[in-house]
């Protein structure tokens, strides 16, 4: 009974069925390429490079985070997905060891 209703109530477009998608904007095509121009602009200032670098890394880490604490509550027992990094000075585009 309780499916035929459910069915009636979808085909009256009585019942809407809703799913929630969020999209990180830190990786979207727009924003990486933002924040390659702003970098590659700033190597001009080593000085506001290094605060923006520093700006974008805690935004980015931040992200990452809560990437990780939502894939931790969906309880399917699974890490996220990451790819392995080596870090880079993004000013200069030199490696850095990790620390």
């Amino acid at each position: 009974m309780v499916d035929n209703l459910t069915l009636l109530s979808k085909l009256l477009g009585m019942l809407v069925v809703r799913h929630e998608v969020k999209h990180s904007l830190l990786v979207s095509a727009d924003y990486l390429t933002l924040r390659d121009t702003l970098l590659r602009v700033l190597r001009k200032h080593p000085a506001a490079a290094k605060d923006v670098a520093a700006a974008l890394h805690r935004l980015e880490s931040e992200a990452a985070a809560d990437i990780r604490e939502r894939a931790a509550k969906t309880g399917n027992g699974k890490a996220p997905l990451t790819i392995e990094h080596q870090p880079t000075d993004s000013v200069s585009g030199s490696s850095e060891a990790a620390s």
